[in-house]
This record gives structure tokens, sequence and C-alpha cells, in this order.
């Protein structure tokens, strides 16, 4: 029987605060903020600097920032991805490492690297926090908006389409009013078919394949969407 126990090998001197996985590696959060990852970097998502994508490292390793794009940045969060692995920093500013679809580009970076020109394709909105689920992220910027990208065969990217998009574009609602009316959002989550956004006055709002609908919880529940 496979039961709950520490990391492996684990013994940097500082206490996990969060962990994300990615589809072949688990990026790290400690509490002093330093981003760590274990896995195989077979798309490169190890942030090691390595060209070597049979690569495995077995236990916690700091990532590489070689171009030091995280000098005098505090992580705020980790996320990993399909191909790659996400650090947002308090300031809202997006990085990324491992394969990367830029506008149908792959681009691979092999240390921290701006995602996707994010900071154009968000008319310079910072991001305040992301759900990454295998293929496809949804970000909610810090005026509200919810925007999305990647893989789009579950209508997950919530425009009303079912193709990919490669470029940061907002959600949308052609189904339904809530939308339309001013929203402030401040959380979002997404599993494999499916998003959930929390709104500021406690409102749960959801989309999968093609259409939004809205959803009024108690206020307890709503608070456990991360």
């Amino acid at each position: 029987m496979i039961t709950p126990g520490p990391v492996i090998g684990y013994i940097y001197p500082d206490y996990i605060t969060s962990a994300s996985l990615g589809y072949a590696s688990v990026i790290f959060l400690t509490a002093n903020k330093q981003v760590l990852i274990a896995g195989t970097n077979s798309d490169f998502q190890l942030c090691s600097n390595s060209t070597n994508g049979a690569l495995i490292q077995h236990t916690p390793t700091p990532i590489k920032d070689y171009n030091n794009v995280l000098v005098n940045q505090t992580v705020k969060s980790v996320h990993g991805a399909n191909t790659a692995s996400l650090i947002l920093t308090n300031d809202g500013k997006l990085f990324a490492c491992g394969r990367v679809n830029e506008n149908g580009s792959i681009k691979t970076y092999l240390v921290p690297a701006p995602f996707v020109d994010y900071f154009s394709q968000l008319n310079g909105r910072n991001i305040t926090t992301l759900s990454a689920h295998y293929n496809f992220i949804v970000m909610v910027t810090s005026d509200g908006q919810l925007f999305s990208y990647g893989s789009n065969s579950k209508g997950v990217l919530g425009n009303g389409l079912f193709t990919d998009r490669w470029s940061i574009g907002l959600v949308l609602d052609g189904y339904n009013s809530f939308l339309t009316q001013p929203q402030f959002i401040t959380k979002v989550s997404c599993g494999n078919q499916y998003c959930l956004a929390l709104n500021a006055s406690g409102s749960v709002f959801s989309w999968v394949c093609l259409y939004v609908a809205q959803y009024n919880f108690v206020r307890e529940q709503m608070s456990s969407i991360n």
C-alpha cells in the first residue's frame, strides 16, 4: 500500500510552503521564496540550464536563474504545466522555463524567461493569480479581469470556440450576461475540462464547452477555491 511520506532526499534548509505537479516534474516554493524542481527534463522544465532531455533530478533542486530575471523579485507562486514550469512574482510578472508555444512557434527556455510576451498581450496589466492545467492557463489580472491561453479542445479558454489560442486573450461570455456586468475576479481554479472563478462579491462562475454559468454558493464553500 502506498502512503504519504516525506519527499525523498529533501534536505534543503527551508520549509516547503507550496508545490505544483507538472507532467513529469514537481515545482516547489519554500518559505524563503526559493524555487526548487524535481523530476525529468524531457521538455527542459527543470530550469537547470541543461540541454539534456534525459536528465532526472530525484530531489528538489534550486533553479538556475542565469539570466538574473528573478533578481530583486519575490516569488508569489509556482505552477507546473504540461511542458513548462511557471513562476509568478509578487509584482505580477510571469516567467517560464521549458517548451512554450508563442503564437504558434515553439520556444525553449533552459532558464526562467518572460512568458509569451505577457506584458504587452495584457496591455500592461499585472497578473495576480493563475491556474495552469496540462496545456492551458487562465490568469486573473490586477483589475479583476480573466485571460486565457493554450489548448482549447474542451472550450476551457472561455472564448466561445474550440480552437487553440497560443497568445493571451480575454475570457468572454457569449451565452450569459455575467461578464457584461462589472465583475472583479479574485481567484481562478481549473480542472481538465472546466474552470471556476470567484469574484469579489462572493459569486462563483464556471465555464466549459462554450458556455459560462453562474452559481451562488455560500461564502464558506467559495473560500476553498485557491
